[in-house]
């Protein structure tokens, strides 16, 4: 999409990339929650619990959204805790099962840890097999909720590496694609000061400003991404040899090559060019 402002002196194009968000906004919505289901168990977590008197104990549960970063954590208390149980439940016609941890106090129940996982299809893997961490987190609680002679528990479950090896994998290229193909760019030409102006913004906030004298500029196309059908530029032709797009490939997606070339043509008339 773009936007042409022109007065006697300077002329402007601003060019956004709304088909590109419109599509990443649908993609993230759709894939959120086989991402929540990989995230959450990989979120460090940590059970903290002190015995207050031979039949009380009371806990706090903390989990990081991203470790080290004290204003992603989330304190839960548990007071009057009894007991811990590994709970597998099928879902959705058997084909899928769901783990769970769970803290048992006098007034209620508290999931701590829980994920869905693919059924094991053979009969002998699916009434033995136990998710390691899971397993190993219970016995560990209920060893010491009835050895009465142990003060206090300090358990730490989820996976550092695990959350940053899926930010290295998922976040991180949502990022690059963010800052490759989502920007909005407004080009001002301007003859009072003898500069194209080009302001280049992420995520709606301006980051990088870059300017030619207008002298510098030898011709103005169109140029077409690898796969034509991806989308088009206008694109400057400088003295030094450089090229200077005024937009990613992606802001021109869907638009007509005839609107592009008419603001080609309005870019050469602003600047005395020669028209194609």
């Amino acid at each position: 999409m773009a936007i042409v402002k022109q007065t006697a002196n300077k002329l402007t194009l601003s060019f956004s990339s709304w088909s590109f968000w419109i599509i990443l906004t649908f993609l993230v919505i759709i894939s959120s929650p086989g991402y929540l289901s990989i995230l959450l168990p990989l979120t460090p977590k940590q059970l903290t619990c002190d015995r207050l008197e031979k039949e009380k104990i009371n806990c706090q549960f903390t989990t990081w959204i991203l470790p080290r970063l004290s204003f992603t954590k989330v304190n839960t208390k548990v007071e009057d805790f009894i007991s811990s149980k590994y709970t597998k439940l099928s879902k959705i016609n058997n084909k899928y099962e769901k783990h769970s941890l769970i803290l048992i106090t006098k007034q209620k129940r508290i999931i701590i840890l829980s994920y869905t996982t693919l059924k094991p299809t053979r009969k002998t893997i699916e009434t033995t097999e136990l998710d390691p961490q899971i397993s190993r987190a219970e016995s560990q609680i209920n060893a010491f909720v009835n050895n009465t002679s142990q003060q206090s528990l300090h358990l730490q479950m989820g996976s550092t590496f695990g959350l940053y090896l899926f930010v290295l994998l998922i976040i991180v290229p949502i990022c690059i694609l963010i800052f490759s193909q989502g920007e909005f760019s407004i080009c001002e030409f301007d003859r009072s000061s003898g500069y194209i102006i080009k302001k280049r913004k992420w995520l709606f906030v301006f980051i990088k400003t870059i300017k030619h004298p207008l002298l510098d500029i030898q011709d103005v196309q169109i140029e077409w991404s690898y796969h034509q059908h991806q989308g088009k530029r206008i694109t400057l032709f400088l003295s030094s040899g450089k090229k200077f797009p005024l937009s990613t490939y992606n802001a021109n997606f869907s638009r007509s090559e005839t609107k592009i070339e008419a603001e080609a043509n309005l870019i050469r008339e602003f600047l005395y060019l020669p028209k194609n």
